[in-house]
């Protein structure tokens, strides 16, 4: 899960790069108006990616508590059952 979780965050931040790139590259091309509606766009695109990146990261954190959880109780002796 955790190896899933780290690709995740490396394709989720090269996206946000390349979301940077190509507003600066449309708002270049656009007129007033559709420049406004651009950045409009992109900041959603934006939040939408935040979202998925923090849902990503309780993931991955999640995926911790839970190995260090069941390492705990592979490392306890087992009590012998009562007679």
């Amino acid at each position: 899960m955790n190896s899933v979780g780290q690709l995740l965050e490396k394709n989720l931040a090269e996206f946000e790069k390349n979301l940077e790139r190509y507003e600066l590259e449309l708002s270049e091309l656009a007129d007033t108006t559709a420049r406004t509606r651009l950045r409009q766009v992109f900041r959603e695109m934006r939040q939408t990616v935040e979202v998925i990146s923090s849902g990503v990261s309780s993931m991955r954190g999640l995926s911790s508590v839970v190995t260090h959880r069941l390492d705990d109780i592979n490392l306890l002796p087992k009590s012998e059952p009562e007679k």
